[in-house]
């Protein structure tokens, strides 16, 4: 199950355990007690399988230009391993001649201006007070 990309917590569930007991275990592996740290091992290998094929799919597709299908792979990748694979998003916040709300207005005029949002668009979106 972990090698074709579940969740740790749903793959515990589907095996009858709870993701506390799954982590407890992963924890206890963690420090080298067996049979937990061959678990562990397991794992964390399952995980990589996993990564590896998404990977396979998207230079697979990269080369023979097959649609949608790496897309897909590199959402998957992205949300799963995140540290390696999501965008990383960075917004810039300096400057000491302006006061707290307008530093905070211009955070929001990135962030929609990233999002492709225009003022019109989230001024409109402004619950009623009615």
């Amino acid at each position: 199950m972990i090698v074709e990309g579940v969740p740790l917590k749903t793959a515990a569930r589907a095996a009858g355990v709870t993701y506390n007991t799954l982590r407890n275990w992963m924890q206890r592996g963690e420090k080298g007690d067996e049979p937990y740290a061959l678990f562990k091992e397991e794992v964390e290998e399952a995980q990589a399988v996993c990564e590896a094929q998404l990977v396979g799919i998207i230079k697979s597709a990269a080369v023979q230009e097959s649609g949608g299908e790496w897309r897909a792979a590199l959402a998957l990748l992205s949300r799963k391993f995140p540290e390696r694979w999501s965008e990383k998003r960075q917004l810039e916040v300096s400057s000491p001649e302006q006061t707290s709300t307008q530093l905070v207005a211009g955070m929001f005029a990135q962030v929609q201006a990233h999002l492709g949002i225009s003022t019109e668009e989230a001024e409109n979106d402004e619950p009623d007070d009615s």
